[in-house]
This record gives C-alpha cells, sequence and structure tokens, in this order.
C-alpha cells in the first residue's frame, strides 16, 4: 500500500523559528530530519541481501532469528534483533515491509521527530518479540518455532500514522483508493481474525502487539498534551499570565498626566499587558501548537492555517533579512 499524498512538510510550518525542533541525538550524528527510516529500510535491504548471499547456511538468521528457547537461555537481543532479518524464501515478505516502512514511517518523520518514530519502532518489535516468546512458552505455539521479519514495526508505524492522519487516502493493493483508517482496521481485523483462528504458520500476534504499542504511544501522547495544557491553564488562574517586558519605542505609548501640584507634567509608560493584540496572539499561537502536537495538522482549521502563515510574516519582517 502506498499513500497517494505526502504529508511532509505541508505548509512549510517547520521552518518556523516557533516550531523549529530542538538539536536531538539524531542531528548530533548528522543524520537529516528523515533518517532514521531510511537508514532502517538501507539496513533491512542490506541484511537481505546478505542473507541471500549466504543462503543456504544463512548464519544470519541463525544468530539473530527469534528462538524463544534460546532467549530462555540468555540470548535477550534476539527480542530486537529479529525484526531485522527476513525469510529468504519469501521475499514478499520483506518487500511490502519495507514499502510500509518506507511510506509511513517518512509521513510521521514529516510531523513527529524521527527520535519518536525510532522509539515506536523498536518498542513495538520488542513488545512483538515478548509476546511471541510468551505464546511459545505457554504452550500456544509449537515448538520450536522461530519468528523474523519487521512486520510488528512496520504494523506500529501505519497505525500510528492511521491514528494521526485518519482520513488520508492511500491506494490499497495500489488500486483502490480507501481512507488510512479503513485500511488499518482491515488489516488489523485481518490479524485478529487469524489469531483467534489458531493460525500457528504466520506469527499475528507479533502484528497485533505492534498495533497495541503504537495505540499505547498514541493516547499517552495524546493524554501528556491535554494534561500540559490543564497545567498550563491552572497556572494562569492561579499564579496569572506570563509577564512580559517591553521597550517604549515611541511617545505613542506615553499618556500626559497634569499633576495639579507641579507646573510641570510627567510621562508614564502604559505597557502592553494581558489583553493587548500581542499578548492575544502568543496566547493564541500556544493553543494551535499544542493541538499540532496532540492531533497532527491535519487538524488545524483553514482560519488557523492563515494565522500560521500570517504570524510567521510578521515575524520574519520583525527580525529582518
Amino acid at each position: 500500500m502506498c499513500p497517494t499524498i505526502y504529508l511532509g512538510y505541508l505548509m512549510g510550518i517547520y521552518d518556523r523559528d516557533y516550531y523549529r525542533p530542538q538539536p536531538r541525538w539524531g542531528d548530533k550524528l548528522g543524520l537529516p530530519q528523515q533518517g532514521f527510516t531510511k537508514l532502517l529500510v538501507c539496513a533491512l535491504a542490506g541484511i537481505f541481501i546478505l542473507q541471500v548471499f549466504s543462503s543456504p547456511n544463512d548464519p544470519f538468521t541463525g544468530i539473530l532469528g527469534l528462538d524463544p528457547g534460546k532467549v530462555q537461555g540468555g540470548e535477550i537481543w534476539r527480542l530486537v534483533s529479529y525484526g531485522f532479518v527476513h525469510d529468504t524464501r519469501d521475499p514478499f515478505h520483506i518487500l511490502m515491509n519495507g514499502l510500509v516502512i518506507w511510506f509511513f514511517g517518512l509521513m510521521l518523520e514529516g510531523e513527529i521527530h524521527q527520535t519518536k518514530v525510532a522509539k515506536i519502532f523498536l518498542s513495538a518489535i520488542l513488545f512483538g518479540g515478548l509476546v511471541f516468546c510468551a505464546m511459545v512458552w505457554m504452550g500456544f505455539r509449537p515448538t520450536p518455532s522461530l519468528c523474523v521479519g519487521a512486520s510488528g514495526g512496520a504494523t506500529a508505524l501505519m497505525v500510528t500514522a492511521a491514528w494521526r492522519n485518519p482520513k488520508l487516502s492511500i491506494l490499497l493493493f495500489f488500486l483502490l483508493p480507501v481512507p488510512l483508517w479503513f485500511a488499518t482496521v482491515l488489516f488489523v481485523g485481518l490479524d485478529l481474525f487469524l489469531f483467534l483462528q489458531g493460525n500457528a504458520r504466520v506469527a499475528v500476534e507479533v502484528h497485533l502487539a505492534g498495533a497495541a504499542v503504537a495505540t499505547l504511544w498514541h493516547w499517552a501522547s495524546f493524554s501528556h498534551s491535554n494534561l500540559t495544557g490543564y497545567f498550563r491553564s491552572l497556572k494562569r488562574a492561579v499564579v496569572g499570565p506570563k509577564l512580559h517586558l517591553y521597550q517604549v519605542k515611541s511617545d505613542n505609548n506615553l499618556k500626559i498626566v497634569n499633576n495639579p501640584k507641579k507646573a510641570s507634567t510627567k510621562k508614564i509608560a502604559i505597557p502592553k499587558g494581558e489583553g493587548s493584540p500581542t499578548w492575544k496572539s502568543e496566547t493564541e499561537m500556544d493553543r494551535i501548537l499544542e493541538k499540532i502536537s496532540s492531533s497532527g495538522i491535519q487538524s488545524l482549521s483553514e482560519d488557523e492555517r492563515r494565522f500560521l502563515l500570517s504570524e510567521s510574516a510578521r515575524l520574519k519582517s520583525e527580525r529582518g533579512p
């Protein structure tokens, strides 16, 4: 499946001074803004090529594949490393995983930082590995069982994109345009059906674990944004608004007050406090940025988009060339 539109820098908002991401570990390592997804896909493709050329022995699967028995023996790296190897007998598996990771990973990195995309992917792989091992240890899967593939992480990226952009149109099986939420429900629902049927050939529980991790990440982010907004409102109600310092640049901001006891007059500066146009603009900007953080840029109305563009132009003009 692939998106028919790309939601990267829709308004160029990430180039604005008031919404430029702070440097993270990826920036310090010299990675571009959308570096994780590209690096991940290249790593998956490179490891798969090494697997193919090393067949039929293929030591990579033996060392990195998820073997619950060997995990019990202390080889805990397999809980994550299995997501980087694939079955060489089924090239369609890595092809579909690579496409899903590429399209939805790049889409998400256009909205959130690549660090969070990496956390979502890796945590989905880890949780999926734990679920698979638990299924084997509890006797729900035949032993010996071996799991390989990045399907859990790919599912997590697709579900995350669906939570953030449910109405995004994608091409289902490259043919039928459908909303992203519909395609996601269809694929996750199929995995759930196969799981309930006891299909042991495909590790659908890993897919479902990835969907669960993505949902938890989304809910946690949404709840954090709501709590942050609530505490900011509570702080303003108790403490009052933030104090702003203003420099009087002209006599237009001065009011002449006659002192009956003195022949001279005094000039009293009237600061631009709460209720001024500048204060209202900053308050509106805070509200819109919180909305983008919790619901994504697609949730903005036309008026809010125009407001961001106008504020950007104003800030640029004040800053100068």
